[in-house]
């Protein structure tokens, strides 16, 4: 799990690169990734970023929880 505000600096990205190099070697049967955060203000289009990347690297065993305060 990846908790904490969703930046570019945070490295949410990188944590879904590397859970699709492990799914492509299919070394994640038994893995779940959880990215648990929210955006700062004005910035909702970044968690919509990493939604998308998901849904494109097919990765059914990462999910992102935003939270909304």
């Amino acid at each position: 799990m990846l908790a904490g505000r969703i930046n570019r600096m945070k490295g949410q990205a990188l944590l879904i690169e590397a859970a699709a190099e492990l799914q492509r070697r299919g070394r994640i049967e038994y893995v779940r990734f959880v990215i648990v955060g929210d955006t700062a203000p004005g910035l909702t289009y970044l968690s919509a970023q990493l939604k998308t990347k998901v849904a494109l690297l097919c990765l059914d065993t990462l999910h992102i929880l935003t939270l909304y305060r």
